[in-house]
This record gives C-alpha cells, structure tokens and sequence, in this order.
C-alpha cells in the first residue's frame, strides 16, 4: 500500500468563498447595527439621568457645590468616552443618542422644570454638550 499526496483542490476567488463571506459581512453588519443602536439608547439614558441631577447641591453656610452637575456632566463624558473606545462611530452615536436623550427631556412636560432657565440649567445644557461632543471628535492617538 502506497500514500499517494493529492493536491487541494484550489478554487477560484469568486467562487464559494464570496457566499461564505457574504454571510460573515451580513452577520457583522447585523451586529454592529445592533451595537450603534444600543449605544445610541445608552447615551439617551445617561442624557435623561444627568439633566434629572445636575441640579443637585451641597450647600453649607455661603458656599455651594454643584456636585450634581460634576457628576452629570462627568457621567455624560464617560459613557461617551466608553462607547468611542468600542468605535469611533459608536462615539458619534452615543452623543447622537445624548442629545436626543436631552431633547426628549427639555420636550417633555415639565421639561423647563427639570432644566430650568437660571445659570445652573445653561451651564449644564451648554457645557454638557460640548463636553459631549468634543469627547465623541476627539482624535484617538495612534497606535
């Protein structure tokens, strides 16, 4: 008894490799479109969470802590920061979602109770938003 070596058979590029990575890119697409999705819900959930405690603070005698505000617009910046680590896209949906997530909140019933019109309501909405917005743009260094 011989062993005789047989070649691979060697098929041409397009041939049954392009099915089997058609399905691949279909099921990666599927997956990051529900990954994008999800991040979007997750920067609207913080969006709502942080205007409901950025005003919350600590006084005692004369002086005030905007400890609520701290936290929103570090909560914010973090679960923007979060998701740009995932992806860059995902950066850009997880602020696409927070201000979307804000405008739902300012939209709403009493929405101009939540963010009131006074010195702490517009240093949330515009520090908050551009703190947001230059976490999703900033560029990453390279590798």
């Amino acid at each position: 008894m011989t062993l005789v070596a047989v070649p691979a058979r060697h098929q041409p590029a397009g041939a049954g490799s392009s099915l089997s990575k058609g399905r691949g890119t279909v099921a990666g697409s599927a997956l990051l479109g529900g990954f994008v999705v999800a991040v979007t819900l997750l920067g609207a959930l913080s969006a709502v969470a942080a205007a409901l405690v950025s005003r919350h603070v600590w006084r005692t005698g004369e002086m005030m802590l905007p400890w609520g505000m701290i936290l929103a617009v570090g909560g914010s910046v973090a679960t923007v920061y979060a998701a740009r680590t995932q992806a860059r896209t995902a950066g850009f949906a997880a602020a696409a979602g927070w201000i979307g997530g804000l405008l739902l909140v300012l939209s709403g019933p009493g929405g101009d109770l939540v963010v009131a019109g006074d010195v702490f309501g517009y240093g949330f909405l515009l520090g908050a938003t551009a703190a947001v917005f230059i976490t999703a743009g900033w560029r990453q260094r390279p590798p």
